[in-house]
């Protein structure tokens, strides 16, 4: 029986299985974070979103150090199976510059927030390549990032942040416990205090 009225979910250790079930079972969500036990995004996460109209927050993180596409074809079923609902994307993976533009490009959604979780993979190209979206889309409100990242004065980094300031009106620190969506930090959190971390108008 689908429950219609869960809204909120976010689970660990997730299986594609558990993914399928989801998809099945909750139909409605509007905030959904994810982090997967496998090292590549299985097709059952690109068949959730496209199901998932409602979807408002979504997080999805993977701790392997592996791409976490197999293919071109699955990265561009991934990135077009975004709902148009979408403003608030954060991920941690094990992602480039160039797979980024390619997601960004075939994506439908237009993100209000883009969090990095994992700030190994934050360099320039990376950065412009944000900063790009932020162009065109011209509806990215909110970039988080590593806090220890963005204060890294006078380094390249810190040059392509500041650029990015010129297109984006907030730039901020991810994991902070009062910033509930922003991080790791999620689990029992009410789903009101998520949408803090989207600024709707300035």
């Amino acid at each position: 029986m689908a429950n219609l009225n869960l809204k909120t979910l976010s689970l660990a250790s997730v299986t594609p299985d558990l993914v399928d079930l989801i998809r099945k079972f909750c139909p409605n969500l509007t905030h959904l974070s994810l982090s997967l036990t496998t090292p590549e995004i299985p097709i059952s996460v690109s068949d959730l979103l496209s199901c998932s109209i409602f979807l408002r927050h979504f997080s999805i993180y993977i701790y392997s150090s592996e791409f976490p596409f197999l293919t071109t074809e699955e990265l561009l079923k991934f990135a077009r199976s975004f709902p148009k609902s979408l403003l608030y994307f954060g991920f941690y993976l094990a992602i480039n510059s160039d797979i980024l533009n390619f997601f960004l490009k075939e994506c439908p959604a237009s993100f209000q927030v883009l969090s990095v979780y994992r700030s190994e993979i934050i360099e320039e190209n990376l950065l412009k390549v944000i900063i790009n979206y932020a162009k065109e889309k011209k509806s990215l409100r909110k970039l988080l990032l590593d806090s220890e990242i963005y204060s890294y004065e006078g380094s390249i980094i810190s040059a392509a942040i500041q650029e990015a300031k010129s297109f984006i009106p907030i730039i901020d620190g991810t994991i902070e416990y009062n910033r509930p969506y922003s991080g790791s930090f999620m689990d029992n959190l009410h789903r009101d205090l998520w949408d803090n971390d989207i600024t709707f108008s300035l």
